[in-house]
């Protein structure tokens, strides 16, 4: 009997070289591998691939959240699949408060290679972001009205005594904003020049 033809996948051949499962997901999703995956099949893909000795990233094959990290549900419960290869790989954390943080940058886009991960506090991991310039600060926030270019402007027109509240209206942002970044308070790194990297 002919087996399908996605890799750990024991299931009997159905049509075009894949089960009846990877078939219809192929179908649905135009991947045999889209779509939520079948029980068993992201776990078993954790612990195949938890001796991984590549140095590139392993991409997560499975579902993601909208900011493109994996997700598995282990026992019920769903979890992010960085989080559960680092504990397959590094063993349990100290503490539930640690975090399972990439040494590569690119959590964002699903890697899950053993080697990148270890267990961090939230304060190393977010320095990390720092380091990989993946902190939504600035223009790069969701929420962001401003670009850099804005914030230089209204520091300039801050310290030409233009009332605040001019300013605000100008750019369609509160006074308050305004007066956080005329101080530095808001957008800090954008001071002298610097750039986000």
């Amino acid at each position: 009997m002919t087996l399908c033809q996605v890799s750990g996948c024991d299931r009997d051949l159905y049509r075009k070289g894949y089960c009846a499962a990877h078939y219809g997901r192929l179908r649905r999703h135009g991947d045999p591998l889209g779509g939520r995956q079948m029980n068993g099949e992201a776990t078993s893909w954790l612990a195949a691939h938890v001796e991984f000795s590549g140095s590139e990233c392993l991409t997560w094959p499975f579902a993601r959240s909208n900011g493109g990290r994996g997700k598995v549900k282990i026992h019920g419960r769903e979890e992010g699949a960085h989080r559960a290869m680092c504990r397959l790989a590094h063993g349990n954390p100290e503490s539930e408060e640690l975090e399972a943080a990439h040494s590569c940058g690119k959590g964002h886009k699903g890697c899950v290679n053993p080697k990148h991960l270890r267990w961090a506090t939230r304060q190393e991991n977010v320095a990390d972001k720092f380091v990989h310039g993946t902190t939504l600060r600035g223009d790069l926030s969701p929420g962001s009205k401003l670009t850099p270019d804005d914030v230089k402007n209204i520091r300039r027109l801050a310290a030409q005594a233009l009332p605040q509240s001019v300013i605000a209206t100008q750019y369609e942002i509160h006074q308050s904003m305004v007066s956080k970044i005329a101080s530095g308070s808001a957008w800090s790194w954008l001071q002298n020049g610097e750039s986000k990297t």
